[in-house]
């Protein structure tokens, strides 16, 4: 059996590979941590896979982006399409969670952030972060005033319940601060305005209502280059954070 991949705080996981991808890298991190065959496959490849596991990362992440934003999600389910150049749409995200990238049976719900006060941020902080455990990911959609403009991850790794961030345009692990968060000022990706959780519960905005009142999420930004799996130190950590 693969062994279990893991991500931990002062890590450096997988970058995104294009400016528009970090939504994708957050769906695929979420996938590696649920499912231990995938994983071992991005990282260690399938007999006469000759890539690295950066390019097997980028590869997964462009066949992630067609179906999170492609009139088809996985058979059987339509959506609205999205342009690729303009990121990964939440509706798009929120159906990949529930097919590939969550425990299977999972329903998820988009919830709006963006115009709360506050308090009422402090109240669906504190309820999502206390759903989340393995296999059971939420991605936060982040950017300005005006537009989201980034995506990163909160997940709790296998056997755990500790509650981690992901920011895959530079790859750093780390504890959510829940502060920074109620007051938006969260200094993710160079954004602090939280706008939309994708988060586990059977009640939230429906999907559709969520694309026709938010149908503007524009270019993100540039992610440097850099190996699939590293220390801060840039130490190449290979198969040795899969424990």
């Amino acid at each position: 059996m693969p062994r279990v991949f893991r991500l931990g705080p002062g890590q450096l996981g997988p970058q995104q590979h294009s400016p528009v991808s970090c939504g994708a890298a957050c769906l695929l991190v979420a996938r590696m941590l649920r499912d231990a065959r995938y994983a071992a496959w991005v990282i260690d490849g399938s007999p006469g896979d000759r890539r690295t596991p950066d390019e097997r990362f980028a590869d997964a992440e462009r066949r992630t982006m067609w179906r999170t934003n492609s009139v088809w999600s996985y058979p059987g389910r339509l959506q609205m399409p999205w342009p690729r150049q303009l990121g990964t749409p939440p509706w798009g995200a929120l159906a990949e969670l529930e097919a590939r990238s969550s425990d299977v049976g999972s329903s998820y719900r988009v919830i709006t952030t963006r115009a709360m006060r506050g308090i009422d941020r402090q109240q669906v902080f504190d309820r999502v972060v206390s759903q989340i455990r393995p296999g059971a990911p939420v991605l936060m959609y982040i950017g300005q005033d005006l537009l989201p403009r980034h995506v990163c991850l909160l997940f709790a790794n296998p056997g755990s319940r500790t509650v981690l961030l992901y920011e895959p345009s530079a790859g750093t692990v780390d504890f959510p601060q829940r502060e920074r968060f109620i007051d938006a000022k969260l200094g993710l990706g160079g954004w602090n305005k939280p706008w939309f959780l994708v988060a586990p519960g059977a009640t939230g905005e429906s999907v559709g209502a969520v694309a026709r009142s938010h149908l503007l999420i524009p270019t993100l930004r540039t992610a440097p280059e850099g190996g699939l799996m590293r220390q801060r130190t840039g130490t190449s950590l290979g198969g040795g954070n899969r424990v």
